[in-house]
């Protein structure tokens, strides 16, 4: 089942149910210990959707606001909306495991396991998505945690803060995004040379402790960072986006290439098998429009290839259609299908199967960027 859709499975009304008040912890001990089957997918429901989500949907959004409105054409949502549901994904693995392993070592603090799984989500993404900024914020991270008089700690809501190190100890409260802007030279800054004077600095160190000593106060890590690429040019090119030509069907035509050398070779087959296991992951309109119609340039049958390099079985891939494995192997020389065909097989309209093969580009195209 897809993470965001969890919520909306499981309708049942147990008595036995813990009260929403009680802990996440106390929960987790109910469900790990029950061996009733409809008790424990209430309890499961509960620690997700009145636990889990909620938190995980907070950090994204405190710790990805500012990435994710900068995005257009509706990826703000779409990629908080992936984020969100792969930690949900990891967490429901990680419960079916300790169900099924009593023993093995639980979870202390289930709202501080969910907490750090989506804390670091949020990392992964922004490592993948803006590589150079992210190689900048470690960077300054390293800097701020071993050059003595500078420091980085842990503010209200789990914000980190940077600054002098004597800053950290006095409590300081941290200074406003508006009001750093202000201080380094914005239109109405009473000193407008700051900036450039700023910029001037090619020394991470001397910068750093010139941005504290204008701000008088410490700063959001993210702030700061934000501040140097700014004030040093450091951007972040985004990937074309698939537009209905690329995506999965341009990655599977270089992966079938045969002239790659050996090494090359497993690492592009390493690469098709994510490939598929997020083809897995779509939701099945958009996985049957995709692999019934896949093709390359020369009209080749890519869903096919999945089976010659014996990525996915004939049978995987009828589960992927939920078709009957015998049907599959019926329509198997017919395709790549073409819209109409497709439309007819599933009872939608020409229109329809092109939209959902899109989104499945699409989404294929923003979640195997890390792997082109």
């Amino acid at each position: 089942m897809m993470a965001r859709d969890y919520c909306h499975t499981v309708e049942l009304s147990i008595p036995d149910v813990p009260a929403p008040g009680w802990s996440s912890d106390a929960l987790l001990s109910s469900f790990l210990r029950t061996a009733d089957r409809a008790e424990s997918d209430a309890l499961l429901e509960t620690l997700i959707c009145e636990h889990a989500q909620p938190l995980i949907k907070e950090i994204i959004r405190g710790n990805l606001h500012g990435y994710l409105s900068r995005s257009t054409n509706g990826a703000s949502f779409e990629d908080a909306e992936d984020i969100a549901s792969g930690v949900v994904l990891k967490l429901l693995k990680r419960l079916d495991d300790l169900k099924a392993h009593p023993h093995d070592k639980g979870i202390p603090s289930f709202r501080d396991y969910v907490a750090v799984a989506a804390y670091n989500a949020c990392h992964e993404y922004l490592r993948q998505k803006y590589p150079e900024r992210a190689r900048l914020k470690n960077k300054l991270r390293y800097i701020l945690t071993r050059q003595e008089g500078l420091a980085l700690w842990e503010g209200k809501n789990k914000a980190w803060l940077c600054g002098l190190a004597v800053w950290r100890d006095e409590k300081r409260v941290g200074v406003s995004s508006s009001r750093l802007r202000y201080l380094c030279g914005d239109a109405q800054s009473p000193i407008p040379l700051a900036r450039s004077q700023l910029a001037l600095s090619r020394n991470i160190v001397e910068l750093v402790t010139s941005i504290f000593q204008l701000s008088d106060g410490p700063l959001a890590l993210d702030e700061l960072v934000s501040l140097v690429a700014e004030l040093w040019g450091v951007k972040d090119f985004p990937p074309r986006t698939d537009d209905g030509s690329g995506g999965a069907g341009d990655q599977l035509e270089r992966l079938a290439s045969a002239e790659v050398d050996p090494a090359t070779k497993v690492e592009q087959r390493m690469q098709l098998a994510r490939l598929w296991e997020e083809i897995r992951a779509l939701p099945l309109p958009q996985r049957r429009a995709l692999l019934l119609g896949l093709k390359d340039t020369g009209g080749r049958c890519l869903t096919v290839l999945l089976a010659d390099i014996r990525i996915a079985s004939l049978s995987q891939i009828a589960e992927a259609l939920a078709m009957p494995a015998e049907r599959l192997a019926e329509l198997w020389n017919k395709i790549p299908l073409d819209d109409m065909s497709i439309a007819a097989h599933l009872g939608i309209t020409r229109e329809q199967v092109i939209h959902q093969r899109q989104s499945a580009r699409r989404r294929l195209a923003r979640r195997m960027r890390a792997f082109s």
